[in-house]
């Protein structure tokens, strides 16, 4: 959605209101289109529920439960999943660096080929007519965006990561930092973060550019709150500097808040260009040349927002840890725990990853952990007592359960979430 993502997020920190939401989606302006490159097509999010169910709080004072949920809600694209957070960029998103090399590979090691690369300026490559920048301008009609991506890298300077072994999640602010010299004053860097499937396809995953006259980074105060690990450029007249010809300079620049998960087998690819005369004016000559420095003195490299191998849910797991007690927990439009005598326990031990406690009518107990990726719990074991009145509500508290696949924890209360959705909500 062009640069819509970023402007969102800044919006959401600058504003004081502890009412304040955020959503980020995987779609084209508007939302009808999921643009993510593993399920293109209709997004199938519900944009005017979303709606509704603001101004039927504000507005009528309807309890419709919007601020029972987390603040901030996220689509990981690859894996295809909306998750919820408390704040953005979510807790357990760590930079991690991956040094660009010589050899046009990308490690998470400072390689020994410091070789320097140069780049001469194709001032004819474009990103067609097909790409995010013009969504803002509701002109992007085709959810697969990017189609000729494979062609265009050809055009680019591109380093590639070695296929991953894991589910690898990126969700945050990549942030771009380069040693670059050129034979000329000004110019512009475009930088691609790509994904390359085994089969040899490329597709997008974010992008971001910079003017090199304005790579000053500031410490002068922003108009706007930003995510902290956004490099903050003024673009004001006063902090404009040329480019000394031929002098290695550090240039630091984010790309476009993302959510994306790099399936195994997969490499990461940035990609780094001069120009995209589609969508952006054209400050190069075809007599340019940019030089990309790799050795230790200037160690280019991307900074990734990786999610932490505990924090797949957005929370420390010893954030659940002690013993619960069920609050909330709704089916076929009833509270099943309101006015309850017997309390329904939940018991969290973090270091054996275990629950136990007592349900409906049995004792219960079950693992949890992230072995896909995700927060999960179960399966369910419990003890056989038969309690007439009571074995309706405990299948669906067992079902509920096993459905959980994220959580969130603030002041003593514990919501178990399905999809990013509140499902049951706990208090110590």
């Amino acid at each position: 959605d062009g640069p819509y993502p970023h402007a969102a997020v800044k919006r959401y920190l600058t504003y004081s209101n502890p009412h304040n939401k955020l959503i980020l989606g995987p779609w084209n302006h508007g939302g009808s289109l999921n643009c993510s490159p593993h399920n293109p097509g209709p997004s199938g999010f519900g944009k005017i529920q979303e709606v509704l169910k603001f101004f039927d709080y504000h507005l009528k004072g309807i309890e419709t439960g919007i601020y029972d949920e987390p603040p901030v809600h996220y689509f990981t694209m690859g894996e295809e999943q909306w998750k919820a957070a408390n704040q953005w960029p979510p807790k357990g998103s760590e930079h991690q660096k991956f040094y660009l090399s010589g050899d046009y590979s990308l490690d998470r090691d400072i390689t020994p080929n410091g070789k320097t690369i140069e780049y001469h300026a194709d001032t004819s490559l474009g990103m067609g007519p097909n790409a995010h920048w013009i969504s803002v301008f509701g002109k992007l009609k085709d959810p697969e965006a990017y189609p000729e991506l494979g062609e265009d890298i050809k055009k680019m300077v591109a380093y590639y990561s070695k296929p991953v072994t894991n589910p690898t999640e990126v969700t945050g602010h990549p942030v771009v930092n380069l040693y670059l010299s050129t034979n000329k004053r000004d110019g512009a860097v475009h930088a691609y973060l790509l994904d390359q499937w085994p089969d040899g396809k490329i597709t997008y995953v974010t992008a971001g550019l910079l003017r090199l006259k304005n790579r000053t980074v500031s410490s002068s105060e922003r108009l706007h709150a930003d995510a902290n690990t956004v490099p903050h450029h003024t673009y004001e007249r006063a902090d404009a500097a040329d480019m000394q010809p031929d002098v290695p300079e550090y240039v630091k620049f984010d790309l476009l808040p993302v959510s994306y998960q790099f399936k195994p087998g997969h490499k990461m690819v940035l990609a780094v260009s001069c120009t995209d005369k589609d969508h952006f004016k054209t400050l190069v000559t075809p007599d340019t040349k940019i030089s990309i420095h790799h050795d230790r003195a200037n160690p280019s490299f991307v900074s990734l927002p990786v999610m932490g191998e505990q924090l797949k849910a957005g929370i420390d797991f010893d954030d659940l840890n002690g013993e619960w007690q069920l609050t909330e927990f709704e089916h076929n439009g009833t509270n099943l725990v309101a006015n309850r005598e017997q309390p329904v326990t939940m018991k969290v031990d973090s270091k054996e990853q275990r629950i136990s406690g007592r349900s409906f009518c049995n004792s219960y107990f079950a693992g949890y952990g992230n072995a896909t990726g995700r927060f999960r719990l179960g399966p369910i074991g419990s003890t056989e007592m038969w309690c007439q009145d009571n074995m309706d509500q405990e299948k669906a508290y067992y079902q509920a359960l096993e459905r959980v696949n994220g959580f969130t924890t603030d002041n003593n209360k514990l919501q178990l979430l399905h999809d990013g959705k509140v499902i049951m909500v706990y208090s110590k």
